[in-house]
């Protein structure tokens, strides 16, 4: 598996820089990157000066270090110029790489001629990065989801914890399969994706292409049961990162939601 992921102008959903100028810019919230263990990382990097405009990277040497928390230097990687014009470069940690780190959070340092090109207010330099188990490693075959809590004010809306999307294997076609177990279930459910690896709230889109399965197109996308009992089946296919479901109960129960992709 190989997962691109963007830095200044964003990470996935998430802004940061990379300044090449003498003024410090302020600090920024974002998203550490991922790297999935024993899967190949890019990470895209777009240098600026401190006006914004475009970094020539001609003539320069790009390295990146990254660190533990107690400062223990864990790898020192060389960065790819990808366009000099442009400014440009790829940071690609590779499978390889990602034997050297124990899950956890770490830092990333770029330096650029031996000087370091990201800074914060209080002059660190770092982004941050997360080592998270290998893909392979992660529970596909089947998941269940039996909670959903209360969102809001009205107490027969829920949402579920949000589980990976077939965008996070390698194995994986794009398909997913749901099964819904219910008593005497009357209300609706809403299939969510997202495409972020790190969603926020606005994120969250509702899915429009579920099929039962047998081949019907379920209109509307939430879906409306009436005093359903048993397993009803649907399938949707899209290369989402995460799925969730959105449920709401006016009678009787969901006692189970089983996924598979």
């Amino acid at each position: 598996m190989k997962n691109n992921q963007v830095a200044s102008a964003y990470i996935y959903s998430q802004q940061a820089s990379v300044s090449m100028g003498t003024n410090r810019l302020g600090t920024q919230q974002r998203n550490p990157f991922q790297i999935f263990k024993n899967s190949d990382t890019s990470i895209e990097l777009h240098f600026k000066n401190s006006n914004g405009t475009k970094v020539k990277l001609y003539d320069h040497v790009i390295t990146a270090i990254i660190y533990h928390d107690n400062r223990k230097v864990i790898l020192n990687k060389l960065i790819q110029i990808t366009d000099g014009d442009q400014g440009t470069a790829e940071l690609i940690i590779d499978a390889a790489d990602t034997k050297l780190f124990a899950t956890g959070y770490y830092n990333i340092v770029i330096m650029v001629n031996d000087s370091a090109a990201y800074h914060d207010r209080n002059a660190q330099i770092m982004f941050p990065m997360e080592v998270i188990g290998a893909v392979s490693d992660v529970t596909y075959d089947l998941v269940d989801i039996t909670e959903f809590p209360s969102i809001g004010r009205q107490s027969t809306s829920g949402l579920s914890k949000q589980i990976l999307g077939a965008g996070e294997y390698t194995h994986s076609t794009g398909i997913h399969t749901v099964a819904i177990a219910a008593t005497d279930f009357t209300g609706g459910l809403e299939i969510q994706a997202a495409i972020e690896s790190l969603p926020q709230d606005g994120d969250w889109f509702t899915v429009d292409n579920v099929m039962q399965v047998g081949g019907t197109l379920i209109q509307p996308s939430n879906m409306p049961f009436d005093q359903y009992t048993g397993t009803f089946g649907v399938v949707f296919e899209g290369n989402f990162k995460w799925i969730r479901f959105s449920v709401d109960i006016q009678q009787g129960t969901i006692d189970k939601i089983t996924t598979s992709v």
